[in-house]
């Protein structure tokens, strides 16, 4: 089937002209079929091109009354979110604060103002009083009565609600007592307010649940996941699919076009108030991202760092971004323009001093230890051919980052005359899991003279000898996908074993000794910037460091001076 120019749905199979349309993601799940084909019954192509915009508008009005019946088939819920729920409360006690301010201004009856139906003000205090008791009895209890039932209802009904809810739904009950507790909270603000005290009405944003339709965001979670799964790691997938989680589970399950701004501002202050690794955490064990954000907060619990909060504020929107580009009613992300303080990479991670160093290259796996797996214990044995050995030197001497090291295969070592350099580019072939952070990543790297008189070319020429595609291939592939993970864990335990090991060390600060060392030798910013694969600005963003030849890259490199791996 060929495309014809004159409009995208047309096509010619044998001569003859057919419309041919995708059926829209928003529909795809519930739609019959996967796409609308069907012939023109016309071999001119001019009549073809007419008939085609005819049918093209006859198939979008198809697509409008089926996405329209979807919505009528959802608007029953059986269940509310616990997002839902919450805002049920708040719309309910604001309601009551405003019913209380309207009849304040409209005045209490006094004796003089006999045209005005109002109670006295010592009548209005003892209805509040008997509102809160009634409420307090209620609720314990989970009860309900014929004016609570028609109230959930009622609620549920207002604009930025918009919801009907089977009789038999689970969720009727905690209407009501949401509504409930709004009473208890409310008439306790009112009884203060008749005392004297200023109780300001809050001024609440749109509410939580908006009136809207379409698909629910995680039916849109799944599309997007399934959209960008075959460009990304298995541990990138688990980590964007995590936090589009909680973000649901903060903020509710709702159409797409149901969020707003305010949805985004609670889901960065709950990432403000959790810790990091918070699922391991003992007292928040079990909980919903939702329950453990209170929870911690109420423990007080130091926060996560700014660098992991915001990485998950970027997952979420990037959720947001492509949603924006694939159904219609997102017409914004409710993430945009929402951001954290910055942090620099230093403040995260510490370098390595020179005694870490001195610890870290004496320790028995460089001097001799009593095997691969007793690396811990002294002994006769250099494991020159591992891994271990090689990553933590070739990251010293490169900065290069840890996934960029683990991932290089044989081929991967070459040379440009005499000056040997490592080529980081992501793989070019379909099953090639090498990548690379960014554009900027792609770069190539001269090895110093340390690392040959450390005997690394001797060790990829017995690699090569070997007929080995992988150059570590002792690193195994973690759980999550990647390569780094398992070696970055026991990298961790190995700098325990040194005796070096802080909170602000990790096999990344080798990045910011590199760099350090590279200032201390003199070695100009642009060049470090080109060997460390960082935004320069400018030109020279677009050829990374592909415009700086590997001589000279090898000379600036040569600057710098470390540890002696002799």
């Amino acid at each position: 089937m060929t495309d014809v120019p004159n409009h995208p749905r047309l096509m010619l199979r044998k001569g003859v002209y057919y419309h041919r349309a995708s059926v829209p993601l928003d529909i795809r799940d519930t739609y019959p079929k996967t796409e609308e084909v069907f012939s023109l019954k016309t071999k001119d192509p001019r009549e073809a091109v007419k008939l085609v915009r005819k049918a093209a508008a006859e198939v979008d009005a198809r697509f409008d009354e089926h996405r329209r019946r979807q919505n009528a088939m959802v608007t029953m819920r059986d269940e509310l979110t616990d997002a839902e729920l919450k805002a049920v409360e708040q719309a309910y006690y604001v309601h009551l604060l405003e019913e209380d301010d309207q009849r304040r201004d409209g005045g209490f009856y006094d004796g003089e103002m006999l045209e005005l139906p109002a109670p006295t003000f010592d009548e209005y205090a003892e209805n509040v009083a008997f509102g809160l008791k009634l409420a307090e009895h209620y609720l314990p209890r989970r009860a309900s009565s014929e004016f609570y039932d028609d109230e959930a209802d009622e609620v549920l009904s207002w604009d930025g609600f918009d919801i009907s809810l089977s009789k038999s739904s689970i969720s009727r009950k905690k209407v009501v007592a949401a509504i409930q507790r709004a009473e208890i909270k409310a008439y306790k603000d009112i009884a203060l307010r008749n005392q004297g005290e200023l109780i300001d009405t809050p001024v609440v944003d749109t509410p939580v649940v908006r009136r809207a339709s379409g698909v629910m965001l995680s039916d849109a979670a799944k599309a997007w996941v399934a959209d960008k799964r075959p460009g990304w790691t298995d541990k990138t997938a688990k980590a964007n699919e995590v936090a589009i989680g909680w973000f649901i589970d903060l903020v509710g399950d709702r159409f797409l076009g149901g969020y707003t701004k305010a949805d985004g501002r609670a889901f960065k202050a709950a990432l403000q108030a959790l810790p990091a690794n918070w699922t391991k955490q003992p007292q928040l064990k079990g909980l919903s991202f939702s329950k453990a954000v209170e929870k911690s907060a109420q423990l007080g619990l130091e926060p996560m760092s700014l660098k992991n909060a915001a990485k998950n504020m970027q997952f979420v929107g990037a959720f947001w971004t492509w949603a924006e580009g694939n159904y219609d009613e997102v017409s914004g992300s409710p993430m945009v323009k929402l951001s954290l303080p910055k942090s620099s990479a230093r403040d995260e991670r510490d370098a390595f001093t020179s005694d870490d160093l001195a610890a870290i290259f004496s320790a028995p796996l460089y001097r001799g230890c009593l095997s691969l797996h007793n690396w811990k214990q002294k002994g006769n044995v250099v494991p020159v051919d591992s891994g271990r050995y090689w990553v933590p030197l070739v990251g010293l001497y490169t900065g290069a980052r840890l996934a960029e090291i683990v991932q290089l295969n044989v081929e991967d070592v070459r040379f440009e005359g005499d000056v040997a350099y490592l080529s980081l580019m992501p793989g070019a072939e379909e099953g090639d899991d090498r990548r690379v952070k960014n554009a900027n990543a792609r770069r190539n790297i001269p090895i110093h003279s340390q690392l040959v008189a450390a005997g690394f070319l001797e060790f990829v020429q017995r690699a090569t000898s070997g007929k080995q595609k992988r150059l570590f291939p002792d690193i195994d592939k973690a759980a999550d996908g990647t390569y780094s993970s398992a070696f970055s864990k026991w990298f961790g335990n190995f700098l325990k074993a040194c005796g070096v090991k802080t909170k602000k060390n990790s096999f990344h600060s080798f990045r910011h000794t590199f760099e350090d060392a590279c200032r201390a030798g003199g070695v100009p910013m642009e060049y470090i910037n080109a060997i460390q694969g960082h935004a320069q600005g400018g030109e020279a963003d677009r050829y990374g460091n592909g415009g700086y030849p590997v001589a000279l890259l090898k000379a600036q490199i040569e600057k710098v001076r470390l540890v002696s791996l002799r």
